[in-house]
């Protein structure tokens, strides 16, 4: 026989594991189609890939735009980005960069149902790079629905 203290704890781990991975499962993938416009290696350099937006308030929409130039000597194109999150939206130049040009990936990020120390990824593919850059994000999200 099933105790009700068992289905009760039952019935909370499995909410707290639904909102642990429910930001998780809303993965995006944005894609560009530029064809390259010339011979040569583009390299694509950021300033910074961490950004820490410090204590905020659930449900606040922060943004912060991560800068980039292109230090190589051909066109640099963004191809996509894949978010880790729902919670993001992710604007980017869908142009090419040219050789010591510069641009940015503007990040706006929506604390919603977020609680913690969050951590938030933003990939992207371009021409300037063999493998990914990943750029991060981090929060600490006070929200009060989670407080016991």
């Amino acid at each position: 026989m099933i105790k009700v203290k068992n289905i009760k704890y039952s019935v909370l781990v499995a909410f707290a594991a639904c909102m642990l991975i429910s930001c998780g499962n809303k993965s995006n993938k944005q894609t560009s189609t530029i064809t390259p416009d010339n011979d040569g290696t583009p390299i694509m350099e950021f300033d910074k890939r961490l950004h820490n937006f410090g204590e905020i308030k659930a449900g606040e929409e922060i943004s912060f735009s991560f800068r980039f130039e292109n230090q190589g000597d051909a066109d640099l194109r963004i191809d996509s980005l894949k978010i880790d999150c729902g919670c993001l939206t992710v604007d980017y130049p869908k142009e090419s960069i040219t050789e010591n040009d510069f641009s940015y990936v503007d990040v706006l990020f929506n604390s919603s149902g977020e609680r913690g120390r969050t951590l938030k990824q933003i990939i992207v593919y371009s021409n300037g790079s063999k493998e990914p850059i990943t750029l991060n994000i981090v929060a600490d999200i006070d929200n009060p629905m989670f407080k016991f």
